[in-house]
């Protein structure tokens, strides 16, 4: 589906030379809600097509596309909804995970977890306990950069933390995109819910090991990494 009057988004970011730290973002993109028919038109392709597979995995990024009308038909299948929804300088102050009440897997960035529930000091446990409350969620991944990530699960009152495996930060952009794809596919797939998680750190130390986002992270690297690790 196309969006009018949309180019593709561009990120023109201007690094620091030493450290390669963003100093300043210009982006480039359309923010604004979906038109009428272009909301009908992607209404009626998730409707015809959205029971074939396994798991959905929405990445929300407050651009305008995910109306309330394709969020609630999308919600009509929570149980295998993976949801990553990033606040951003373009969604800050109007964009929130409250407006998703019921999926499977919820993964968030910590900063943005105690931006939700203006917490600054808490732990991630006691953030989660208070976030079960407000919404209703099986399993809760806080990724925390080079701190690595913690997954807790509601049911089992489990708690696992991941490190990060790759202290080589060239550029983060990208990273926990990459890692909440690859950890939602693992879970969604029923893998071990520790080897998912370790699965979402070792792709995601793929990903900052680069300056942008020259390669992407497919099968066969993750199978190479696999095999490194376990052979």
């Amino acid at each position: 589906m196309l969006k009018r009057n949309s180019p593709t988004i561009t990120k023109l970011r201007y690094l620091d030379d030493y450290k390669k730290t963003k100093i300043i973002g210009v982006y480039d993109l359309n923010d604004d809600l979906i038109s009428q028919s272009e909301e009908k038109k992607f209404y009626n392709l998730l409707k015809k097509n959205i029971d074939k597979f396994d798991i959905i995995i929405v990445a929300d990024y407050g651009h305008g596309i995910i109306t309330e009308k394709i969020r609630k038909l999308i919600l009509k299948r929570n149980y295998k909804v993976f949801l990553n929804t990033q606040i951003n300088s373009f969604n800050r102050g109007y964009h929130t995970v409250f407006k998703y009440k019921k999926v499977e897997t919820l993964v968030i960035n910590e900063s943005e977890l105690r931006y939700e529930l203006r917490d600054k000091h808490s732990a991630i446990p006691e953030l989660a306990k208070i976030l079960f409350k407000k919404i209703s969620v099986k399993n809760i991944i806080v990724t925390r950069g080079i701190y690595g990530s913690v997954l807790i699960n509601k049911k089992n009152n489990l708690i696992i933390s991941c490190p990060a495996f790759d202290q080589n930060n060239i550029d983060t952009v990208g990273a926990g995109d990459t890692f909440f794809a690859i950890c939602s596919i693992a879970i969604g797939s029923k893998v071990d819910k520790k080897i998912s998680m370790m699965m979402g750190a070792i792709s995601a130390g793929f990903a900052i090991d680069q300056i942008g986002n020259k390669f992407y992270y497919n099968f066969q690297t993750l199978k190479k990494h696999l095999t490194h690790i376990f052979k």
